[in-house]
């Protein structure tokens, strides 16, 4: 059992899960020297570069070199015949094919730049193909070329260099989009190449450019639908009710079914869905392009083009749009982009260089939900020269070729790579991975569990360790279960044939409970995982420690993507412990990273309630603080119109509408109507100061509040003495808005003790007359009105 691993912990003291996905190596033997424009493939282990051109002397190689991806060792290899000739900037591609019952690998070479004697520039396009015959599955045999004829063919294609290719179809078309001619004039063209029939098809006319410098190009295959979780509700009408928790094969005493032969199979909707699916896979194949330019101010494109199987685009669509969105999460300027397909995912790969970063940027566009996710190589890449990389499918890994001890801006100026060092991330920690492949059909698989629910078909009972016992097949067990093989000889086997061979009852220990042993038989009979409980987390994780026991890699790559789709905060914890037992770390780095993601976004939650529960009186501080700024600035204004002196300025600033009207500081003309008012001594008598209406803030000044609606009119100013100011307050009781001048007294007080007085406030220096009882109100009974500016 291998160990849980540890976050690694950076210079900062904080740990990285990142770290764990990411490990670099260096590498020994025959090594390339810095190259700019090869070409690398990965066939199996082993790692093929082709081509290139030294930066130093100009020289352009036609070297073939092989890296053993296990080993970490190069290797120059010599072919049989004599290679092609020295090109940079060209193209390579894997082709398999069926020749009879072999299986042959080969890869494909077009086009490129290489040198000449006759052009201006000293250099000039290729257009033809190399295709470097690696063998079959069956034997090792030694590389050599072949060369197609395509002289005498029609619709042969512009010769060109820093194009993008790729293959549809099971390797039967090669597909070559864009590029540039020899004075780097783009060629906006598809044209595709028929493998099997060796001759060009009629190119396909486009208004975008493609080429290596800007974009990423690859052929998507949707994941299989007949290998994803089965949802109960898509299997309901074949079975009733999916909700009701009885295993399919529920022995007696567990559910209302005591038989073998109640098992949840995909209904006949589910099966032609699948079977349509399938179909329209081989009909037609995607390629996504994903394009940036313009890094100034950067501009993407996303297209989708489908290609028929007769070798012509049938659809051309372009989903630019579902780029627009939030820069966190589209990626950010790539140079020289590379695509890759794994899954349903579009994997572009490439350099970000801005004068606040230089580092590599892996990012993968999941084209069902057409969401973004970047995987994170960590701190290993950020450091040093990292600029080309290629996918390493069969085993979820990328891998990328640099110097940790280079300039990356200095070596893409120069378009140069360095071989001495390769980075490999695991990007199944982040959920990109190849998943299992279909080996059977829906039809397949609904016969093998009917066979299993036949009882006259099966020779051998299997116990659990719960005591109940299953029918089953020993020839299929015999096949499907290596371990057993052995233990089941007498019945897959016989040495001797008796009358009493078929009374023998053989029975086969299962270490495990019966529903696990249910699910375990559905495996060996369908070689899938198709039953709604198959794929119930419990299960799952139980049929992944069997599979890792009994070291069933089909087993264990099946459950492995199901604990894959069903992995969140919920089950992340179990499925972090199961696949360190089963020795699948990238399942157990993902299953961590769930983890720390779902507690910092606890904690996250519970900083936000600390700081709203701070808040809270904040907002209540505020709040008071607002009101009593709004009181201020409705009392400023009264107290700066009511003079504190004397000697207060008389200059005229009109506040409101009843302000202008009673303003205390325009000069009165005098009138020969109107006697002046008496003026007493200056002895002040505070005795009815309780019973005196008054507003003060503190500073001996008194505010006026009234409404502005009282007075329709201004009534008539009081005459004054040149050394007299008088304060007039007009009436607060809205019901009796005119009253009569009789009511109204003019009383005297010293200058720094203002009095409210039948509605009036005056200043003067006589003692106040005593107010009637009617006039004096009480404050509690009197009626303020607000007063607005």
């Amino acid at each position: 059992m291998t160990p849980a691993p540890a976050p690694t912990t950076t210079m900062a003291g904080t740990q990285s899960i990142a770290g764990l996905t990411t490990k670099i190596q260096d590498t020994a033997g025959d090594i390339p020297p810095s190259l700019m424009g090869a070409t690398s493939t990965i066939v199996g282990d082993q790692l093929y570069l082709f081509g290139g051109r030294l930066q130093a002397s100009a020289q352009v190689y036609n070297r073939l070199y092989v890296l053993d991806l296990i080993t970490r060792i190069w290797t120059r290899i010599f072919t049989k015949n004599d290679a092609p000739s020295p090109r940079y900037f060209h193209s390579a591609n894997v082709c398999r094919s069926m020749e009879g019952d072999k299986k042959m690998t080969r890869i494909i070479f077009y086009g490129g730049l290489t040198v000449s004697t006759t052009e201006s520039n000293g250099l000039r396009s290729l257009g033809d193909l190399s295709i470097l015959v690696l063998g079959d599955d069956q034997n090792e045999n030694e590389p050599y070329w072949e060369y197609p004829e395509l002289s005498c063919q029609k619709n042969i294609p512009h010769k060109r260099y820093s194009h993008l290719t790729t293959m549809t179809h099971d390797d039967r078309y090669l597909v070559v989009l864009g590029g540039q001619d020899v004075n780097a004039g783009y060629i906006d063209e598809i044209n595709i190449y028929n493998c099997r029939q060796k001759k060009w098809h009629e190119p396909y006319v486009i208004n975008s450019h493609y080429c290596t410098y800007r974009t990423a190009v690859s052929t998507v295959t949707p994941i299989s639908p007949s290998i994803s979780i089965p949802s109960s509700s898509s299997i309901s009408g074949a079975l009733g009710n999916p909700s009701v928790e009885t295993p399919p094969l529920a022995p007696p005493g567990r559910g209302n079914n005591s038989s073998v032969n109640n098992v949840m199979l995909p209904g006949e909707e589910e099966n032609r869905e699948l079977e349509e699916a399938m179909h329209r896979q081989k009909l037609y194949s995607t390629i996504f392009t994903y394009s940036n330019y313009n890094f100034y101010d950067l501009k993407r494109t996303l297209h989708q083009i489908t290609i028929s199987n007769k070798g012509y685009v049938a659809d051309f669509t372009d989903y630019t749009q579902s780029l627009i969105g939030s820069r966190q999460h589209t990626p950010p300027a790539l140079r020289f982009p590379s695509g890759f397909a794994c899954g349903h995912h579009l994997i572009v790969v490439g350099p970000n260089i801005t004068p606040e970063s230089q580092q590599l940027h892996v990012w993968a566009l999941n084209v069902v939900s057409m969401s973004w996710s970047r995987i994170d190589a960590g701190p290993a890449l950020a450091q040093g020269s990292w600029l080309r990389g290629l996918l390493y499918e069969d085993r979820n890994q990328f891998i990328v070729f640099g110097h940790p001890g280079r300039s990356m801006h200095a070596d893409h100026t120069q378009r140069i790579v360095h071989f001495d060092y390769f980075a490999s991330i695991d990007t199944e920690a982040f959920g990109v991975y190849r998943p299992p492949r279909l080996t059977f059909g829906p039809a397949a698989q609904e016969a093998g569990l009917a066979l299993l629910s036949n009882p006259a078909l099966s020779d051998i009972t299997m116990i659990s360790t719960d005591g109940y016992r299953v029918r089953a097949n020993s020839n299929i067990l015999a096949q499907r279960w290596p371990s057993v093989h052995s233990r089941l000889t007498p019945l897959v086997s016989p040495t001797t044939l008796s009358s009493s061979f078929s009374s023998i009852k053989y029975t086969l220990t299962f270490p495990d409970c019966y529903d696990i042993l249910v699910a375990f038989l559905q495996f060996l009979y369908t070689d899938h995982l198709t039953t709604v409980e198959q794929n119930q987390p419990r299960i799952l994780t139980r049929l992944l420690l069997l599979a890792d026991l009994f070291s069933l890699e089909r087993l264990k790559a099946l459950t492995v993507h199901s604990l894959h789709q069903m992995l969140q905060i919920s089950t992340a914890p179990d499925i972090y412990q199961t696949a360190a037992l089963a020795d699948c770390a990238s399942l157990q780095i993902r299953a961590l990273r769930v983890m720390v993601n779902a507690k910092k976004m606890i904690q996250q939650q519970q900083n936000q309630q600390q700081q709203n529960q701070q808040q809270q009186p904040r907002q209540q501080q505020q709040q008071q603080s607002q009101t009593k700024n709004l009181v201020d600035r409705l009392v400023s204004p009264i107290q700066q119109a009511t003079p504190s002196s004397p000697s207060s300025s008389t200059t005229y600033q009109p506040l409101s509408k009843l302000l202008r009207y009673y303003d205390i500081n325009v000069p009165i003309p005098p009138t020969t109507s109107a006697a002046p008012p008496d003026i007493g001594n200056n002895n002040t008598n505070n005795t009815n100061n309780n019973n005196i209406n008054k507003i003060n803030n503190g500073n001996n000044s008194t505010s006026i509040t009234t409404d502005l609606d009282i007075f329709p009119t201004p009534p008539t100013p009081l005459a004054r003495t040149p050394h007299q100011r008088v304060n007039i307050a007009p009436p607060l009781r809205a019901k009796n808005p005119s009253r009569k001048s009789s009511n109204s007294t003019t009383t005297t007080a010293s200058p720094t003790t203002p009095h409210t007085i039948n509605n009036f406030t005056s200043t003067s220096r006589s003692r106040p007359s005593t107010p009637s009882s009617k006039s004096l109100r009480k404050p509690s009974q009197t009626a303020w009105l607000p007063m607005t500016f």
